[in-house]
């Protein structure tokens, strides 16, 4: 969830002037100004840049968009006060609040594991592993789960790896198992992975000027 109020984003005489709007007037200046937020947050995500027009930080490995299915389920809820931009998945959402503000995450070795195991189904289709990554792979310990009913891992061999994981996602996967050995030789139970912040929703002050004129122009 991103959260924005109106008060943020006017001067202290406009807030006057918004004070003076009964509080279903607000939220109906807010809505406005949040759904028109959400379509340049898509647009923005389209073309890969943020609202000042800036391009993204590129990805280290490959040259997939990033974020490309983000705008799928983003939603507006609003108050007198305050409004979001939310996703009705979870995961979805922490990913957008992620790379709005360019959070590090936090990784250990449980979740770079899981994060690295990736059926065929779910596999990219952005061009295949390449053998040389294959075996990077498997010398670092690449184990995939395998089983129905009782679960256990076993290391994938170089055709199963090429024919199942995209170039992009071997080197993602590479990436952190690195980072893993790295950090098992020094001991450590966690380490952390920095994300560039790649922001692609804003609320223009300039709209919200214009909204809240027209706003104060309908109620005459």
């Amino acid at each position: 969830m991103i959260a924005f109020d109106l008060k943020g984003a006017v001067s202290v005489a406009d807030r006057l002037r918004l004070a003076m709007l009964p509080p279903d007037r607000r939220e109906r200046l807010l809505n406005k100004v949040m759904r028109q937020a959400v379509k340049d947050a898509k647009a923005n995500l389209k073309a890969q840049k943020a609202p000042d027009g800036q391009p993204w930080p590129k990805r280290k490995q490959g040259r997939r968009k990033m974020l490309k299915k983000m705008g799928r389920g983003l939603r507006v809820d609003t108050n007198p006060d305050q409004g979001t931009a939310h996703w009705k998945d979870r995961k979805a959402g922490q990913t957008a609040f992620k790379h709005q503000y360019g959070l590090p995450e936090i990784y250990t070795r449980a979740k770079a594991r899981k994060r690295s195991g990736k059926s065929k189904e779910a596999a990219d289709q952005d061009g295949p592993a390449t053998r040389h990554q294959a075996r990077l792979l498997r010398q670092l310990g690449y184990t995939i789960t395998v089983g129905k009913r009782v679960k256990r891992t076993r290391k994938p061999g170089l055709a199963w790896i090429q024919k199942n994981m995209s170039y992009e996602q071997a080197g993602q996967t590479l990436k952190m198992l690195i980072a893993e050995k790295r950090n098992q030789r020094a001991g450590k139970a966690s380490w952390e992975i920095k994300v560039p912040a790649r922001p692609f929703i804003e609320i223009d002050k300039q709209q919200v000027l214009d909204a809240l004129a027209a706003e104060l122009n309908r109620r005459g």
